[in-house]
């Protein structure tokens, strides 16, 4: 799949913020979806990461995962896989994913790329930023104009910043110095909601990362969301997802729900905070 180039529409994009007095530019979360195609991204993963992708790395060469903060691919990368599209439904994953691979890309050490998204969260000057100046002019182009465009409104808000008790879930330095040799150009990217990505597929893969996306759909969609997209898993595939501690029973009590509509081709398991829905036929 080669990497396709988008059009974000600005003007959209600035609609979905509001301007304070103060100067600073707020997501208004439009429609009162959580997400949408200019919703915030997050700066790092909340999630597990090293324990997910490591759980498939003895045999996951072809991957398709959610973009998110970028981390997703970026740790994929440490396992076998070789080959890695990914998907979200914000343009903003894009940039910050984007962003990751040319600070990588830079040779920025581990202490200054930790600096750059710290400095990245919430802030309504971009270009200010350290190493940014730099960063910019090397993006794709539909990036670079997205973030020259949307400078000084605030593209990535989501979650938490960078803080010690979280820091776990950056790279270490080695991780660091291994992505730095193996990431050598910009990932994939479909920009789709979930419910309609298997519309943009035409492959297959061994892993199909859905992220924490189970936590947000009913029963009814995640049924759905899955028997769409299994055609795009190889036999014996898994799909993987994130169900942390608490989401963990409101997914559980979605998959036991749609079990008997889906086990005549899976087989669903869910340890610690983890959903698997291998595919068996």
């Amino acid at each position: 799949m080669s990497i396709k180039s988008y059009e974000p529409n600005i003007n959209v994009a600035k609609s979905y913020y509001f301007t304070y007095k103060s100067g600073f530019r707020k997501y208004l979360n439009p429609n009162k979806k959580m997400f949408n195609e200019y919703s915030p991204a997050y700066i790092k993963t909340n999630e597990p990461l090293r324990t997910i992708t490591g759980a498939t790395a003895s045999f996951a060469k072809d991957v398709l995962t959610t973009a998110a903060s970028g981390d997703h691919p970026m740790f994929y990368k440490l396992t076998p896989a070789e080959n890695i599209d990914t998907f979200d439904v914000s343009f903003c994953a894009k940039a910050i994913m984007d962003i990751k691979v040319t600070a990588l890309q830079n040779d920025l050490s581990l202490d200054q790329y930790t600096y750059l998204l710290s400095r990245l969260y919430k802030t309504n000057d971009i270009k200010s930023i350290p190493y940014m100046e730099d960063i910019i002019k090397k993006l794709p182009n539909d990036t670079k104009q997205f973030v020259n465009a949307m400078n000084d409104y605030n593209i990535f808000g989501n979650g938490n910043n960078i803080s010690e008790s979280n820091k776990h879930t950056l790279p270490t330095k080695q991780e660091f110095e291994i992505m730095k040799k193996s990431i050598t150009k910009p990932f994939n990217f479909i920009w789709s909601d979930i419910m309609s990505l298997h519309t943009h597929l035409t492959k297959q893969y061994d892993v199909i990362n859905l992220s924490n996306i189970p936590e947000y759909l009913t029963a009814e969609s995640l049924l759905k969301l899955l028997t769409d997209l299994k055609n795009n898993l190889k036999i014996n595939g898994y799909f993987v997802s994130d169900a942390p501690s608490f989401a963990e029973d409101n997914t559980r009590s979605k998959m036991i729900k749609i079990l008997p509509e889906i086990n005549s081709w899976a087989i669903a398991r869910m340890p610690k905070e983890i959903l698997f829905v291998q595919k068996i036929r």
